[in-house]
């Protein structure tokens, strides 16, 4: 099991700490307090397998230097407080294209498979393929699968699919895919 250490803004809540070194009375968010409080949080980051960066408003300065310590530790970091994927993509189409939840799932499902198709011709001049040459690079296919992406959750969201629905889908459907591939494996053997 690996050992996470969390570090980040402290000041938003809600919010409820198992184990955190302890605010300094009167020298909370100063470089008193923090020193003082690196004493006792730089040895848990030095036995952590990761840590996790906490920053639902951007990076402040103190954050930014835990961080820099935790890397000069060669430790993995994941980036928590922002938005998903998903969300980012229902934000940005509530606020240019208000009606979108008004539209039938077709439309959504059409535009996923037009964006597929984009991806084929992309990956066909990658490999050189086409009657004309044009140059392809993998971030050009990456930004085409971006849209497949988008184009996804948007279907499902039309649906009456959550991500937290989604993602229970998926851990079902991979867990049924390692249950074939057992059972493939025992019928190979």
């Amino acid at each position: 099991m690996p050992k996470i250490v969390v570090i980040g803004s402290c000041r938003f809540e809600p919010y409820e700490f198992l184990a955190v070194p302890e605010k300094v009375p009167n020298l909370y968010n100063t470089e008193e307090g923090y020193q003082i409080a690196c004493k006792k949080f730089y040895p848990a980051i030095d036995k952590a397998d990761e840590v996790w960066v906490y920053v639902p408003d951007g990076l402040g300065e103190h954050t930014s230097r835990d961080l820099v310590y935790a890397l000069s530790k060669n430790k993995t970091i994941r980036m928590i407080g922002e938005d998903t994927t998903w969300e980012q993509t229902v934000k940005f189409n509530d606020k240019h294209f208000p009606n979108w939840r008004n539209i039938e799932p077709v439309y959504f499902s059409n535009a996923l498979a037009g964006e597929v198709g984009e991806i084929c011709n992309k990956i066909k001049h990658f490999i050189g393929g086409g009657t004309h040459k044009v140059e392809v690079t993998k971030e050009d296919v990456g930004k085409e699968d971006s849209d497949t992406l988008i184009y996804l959750v948007l279907l499902l969201e039309s649906l009456g699919i959550t991500e937290k629905q989604f993602l229970e889908m998926f851990k079902e459907k991979m867990e049924e895919n390692e249950f074939r591939m057992k059972l493939n494996g025992a019928n190979q053997k």
